[in-house]
């Protein structure tokens, strides 16, 4: 991923289904202090998709329809901003937990991009 590519996030805010929303990576490794977050050691896409309550899980796809992240979080004080956990880490992270498994669908790891 580069700066200004196109994405487009999947999720249901408040509760409304089937909702996506598009916009542009704006910067592609927001580290969590930046965030103010817990130290995770973990980097996020941030996007223009901005991510409300319920959009949280749904996935951030490029504009090859391909998986980049899993939309994480938004900020109260930041409206139309939107942060992603980039797939390699939801990757490394579920196989630490033994939950990965291969599917059918093509996952897109950032190597690849």
């Amino acid at each position: 991923m580069r700066w200004g590519d196109w994405v487009v996030a999947f999720g249901s805010p408040l509760k409304l289904d089937r909702t996506i929303t598009a916009g542009v990576i704006s910067c592609i490794d927001r580290t969590d202090v930046e965030l103010r977050l817990p130290k995770l050691e973990r980097t996020y896409f941030q996007s223009d998709c901005p991510t409300n309550p319920g959009s949280s899980g749904g996935p951030l796809v490029n504009l090859d329809c391909r998986v980049i992240g899993l939309n994480s979080m938004g900020m109260p004080i930041a409206t139309g901003v939107g942060f992603s956990v980039p797939i390699d880490n939801v990757r490394e992270h579920l196989e630490l937990k033994n939950l990965w498994w291969d599917s059918p669908c093509q996952l897109t790891t950032s190597a690849n991009i």
